[in-house]
């Protein structure tokens, strides 16, 4: 009788393991995740979806009944897109067409200051540029 009880309780122990690996997978998965898209910007009708941030042209346009919402963000560009899953399939979105839990961060080109020099006849600020 022992021995059986023994055989049952590693068998519970096993399918335990089992269990919390694959839901410590899900986990670390959800958690490489950028953020997620909630919907479409209230002034958006269709989003366009395009193949990579750096394309002028969309390679899809879509509307919102095309969308499964949330939708996790797989990685955020310089230029402003998350890279999203559609139908088995990556694409870019600008990030101002969607409504997202994302914080965003606006990183500027010139650090604040006062600067200035002498330019005769010329406009105040003349020959300051960012740098």
């Amino acid at each position: 009788m022992r021995v059986l009880e023994g055989k049952l309780m590693r068998g519970i122990l096993r399918i335990l393991l089992l269990f919390s690996i694959l839901f410590l997978h899900g986990v670390g998965q959800a958690a490489a995740a950028d953020g997620v898209v909630l919907g479409l910007s209230p002034d958006v009708d269709e989003l366009e979806l395009y193949k990579t941030p750096k394309d002028e042209d969309a390679a899809q346009i879509v509307g919102p009944g095309d969308l499964a919402f949330p939708t996790a963000i797989l990685a955020t560009s310089n230029n402003g897109m998350y890279k999203i899953n559609h139908k088995g399939s990556t694409y870019w979105v600008i990030s101002d067409d969607v409504k997202s839990d994302v914080t965003r961060k606006v990183d500027t080109a010139c650090d604040p200051k006062m600067a200035g020099t002498v330019v005769a006849h010329g406009k105040r600020g003349a020959g300051e540029d960012c740098k």
